[in-house]
């Protein structure tokens, strides 16, 4: 946990493209979920074991809400089109089905099968450019190149460990997410 954000923290200073940095990765369920070294970047943000930059903290603390900040900072308007580093596999976890921002069923299904880091990874002896903008840009598509094709059918009997699953719609990203184990709600802010 310290590892990685001491690791990470001088990647934020530099990279201004960057809104947050997170332990946490809504999809790091043990069946998508492999590296536990790799790092990826998402635009929404994450809202588990967190940490912002004086950079960003400068700019929100003046106008922090009083309650349902997890929800404010998802709001375009705090991001500005920036985005958060998030590990692959988690390195915190939530604490349970209990208190009320999460039902019974969301937890059993979603983030029970959360997986958690179980190995130590020396982040700060590694190459971590290629998580920083512009660099990760072309690592994710040269990613994204290289991965087989393949559709809805196919998720249950893929082998390759990156896989582009496509879709065409609303309903059929619904039946993705659902054979992957993801959560399927879209939010629109």
């Amino acid at each position: 946990f310290f590892e990685y954000f001491a690791a990470l923290a001088p990647v934020y200073d530099t990279d201004v493209s960057t809104f947050s940095v997170s332990g946490w990765n809504d999809n790091g369920m043990n069946k998508v979920v492999k590296d536990n070294t790799n790092l990826l970047r998402t635009d929404v943000f994450p809202g588990l074991g967190w940490m912002l930059n004086r950079r960003i903290w400068s700019e929100l603390s003046t106008k922090w809400p009083l309650a349902f900040w997890d929800d404010w900072m998802r709001e375009p308007e705090q991001s500005k089109g920036r985005s958060s580093i998030i590990p692959e596999v988690n390195r915190v976890y939530t604490f349970g089905d209990k208190g009320n921002s999460v039902d019974h069923s969301f937890w059993q299904n979603y983030l029970a099968p959360i997986r958690l880091n179980d190995q130590f990874v020396k982040f700060r002896e590694q190459d971590l450019k290629y998580i920083q903008m512009p660099n990760y840009e072309k690592h994710l598509a040269d990613q994204i190149r290289s991965a087989p094709k393949i559709g809805i059918e196919a998720i249950a009997t893929s082998a390759s460990d990156t896989r582009v699953v496509t879709y065409s719609n609303e309903p059929e990203f619904q039946r993705a997410a659902r054979a992957l184990g993801m959560a399927n709600a879209q939010r629109v802010y």
